[in-house]
């Protein structure tokens, strides 16, 4: 006898009927994977936290403006944090960083570098600049250091209102001289860059053909020149990551060591210039003396045979530049001196015993 099969599609129909009225099952949400960049414009290395999930690899792709391929590194982040060394591309504004997790090809982030630019105005005391990409915090500091490079001071912290179009800034500081240290940082969300240098100086020392320039902006340019009675000599240096170049001027074919009655200046600041003074520096039984710029702030450092002070002092020299510090020098230390001008260039002098 056939048996009806009326009561599984009875038993079916129920179960579609119930299942229509029941919720979906839910899908598992897939946590896309994030990256965050830290690092300074105008040097290399980058830095950031990430979370890629079910990855375990982080493909960085470095790419110039144009798209050009600077660099590409496989990393494997360590407790949700990934670095990119030096040696490396040196990072500038514009330049594009793409994002890719383990072997995918499409990018899950890119990030452009922000344009930090820092132009320093010695003679208007004031410190212009250009931050682009709309921060949501840019912070501005400036620094005053002692002329040997010692201690530091803060001498203005702003947060500087740029132009929305340009990103552009001006921030009045009062009291601007060469060797100033400038420091820029640039937020939005979790992202944090930041670039630095100095205010533009010049620091001569007699004697040594060796002429060192500082600026703010690396690979900017400048030319500095030595002027001796009715000649003049130039050369020009390009400002490393440093922030430090050391230049040297030839006449007639041969480099030329500064002396007493020569004028040098640089392009790094309009009014950077050293006209050399009539300058000593020597010690004795009695102490140290020394002769550096009229009335002009000077630092004077002991240092010991591995070359670390083993004392440092700041003062002002007399109006005649001559000045007196009555420290005793011991047999195995020697004596460096730092002098600045009203401007802030400098003379450095390496001292003898008399």
């Amino acid at each position: 006898m056939r048996r009806s099969s009326r009561p599984g599609r009875l038993l079916a129909a129920a179960l579609l009927a119930v299942a229509a009225v029941l919720p979906a099952a839910p899908t598992l949400a897939v946590t896309p994977p994030t990256v965050s960049v830290s690092g300074p414009i105008g040097a290399c290395g980058l830095s950031g936290d990430v979370d890629l999930g079910t990855s375990d690899q982080l493909i960085v792709k470095h790419r110039r403006a144009d798209g050009t391929l600077v660099g590409t590194e496989a990393l494997t982040p360590v407790g949700g944090s990934w670095l990119t060394d030096c040696p490396g591309p040196v990072n500038k504004g514009d330049d594009r960083l793409e994002f890719y997790r383990g072997s995918e090809t499409t990018p899950f982030r890119v990030f452009r570098l922000p344009r930090l630019v820092l132009r320093p105005d010695r003679i208007d005391e004031v410190v212009r600049g250009t931050a682009t990409r709309s921060p949501s915090t840019l912070e501005l500091i400036v620094s005053n250091c002692e002329p040997d490079g010692g201690n530091c001071f803060t001498i203005s912290q702003t947060n500087p209102e740029i132009t929305p179009k340009t990103g552009s800034f001006s921030v009045p500081i009062g009291d601007l001289r060469g060797g100033d240290n400038v420091y820029l940082t640039w937020t939005k969300g979790f992202d944090y860059i930041w670039t630095g240098g100095f205010v533009g100086q010049l620091v001569v020392q007699p004697g040594s053909a060796n002429i060192v320039v500082r600026g703010p902006t690396p690979g900017k340019k400048v030319t500095v020149r030595l002027r001796r009675g009715t000649w003049t000599a130039s050369t020009t240096a390009t400002i490393p990551t440093s922030g430090v170049a050391s230049v040297r001027v030839r006449h007639n074919g041969s480099f030329v060591k500064p002396k007493v009655g020569d004028v040098i200046t640089s392009t790094v600041a309009p009014d950077a210039k050293v006209t050399v003074p009539p300058y000593y520096l020597h010690w004795s039984d009695n102490g140290i003396f020394g002769r550096c710029f009229k009335n002009g702030i000077y630092s004077v450092d002991v240092l010991g045979a591995n070359g670390i002070p083993t004392y440092t002092d700041l003062d002002a020299a007399q109006e005649d530049g001559s000045w007196f510090n009555p420290r005793i020098v011991t047999a195995d230390e020697h004596v460096n001196a730092w002098c600045a001008n009203t401007r802030g260039d400098q003379l450095f002098m390496v001292g003898f015993k008399s």
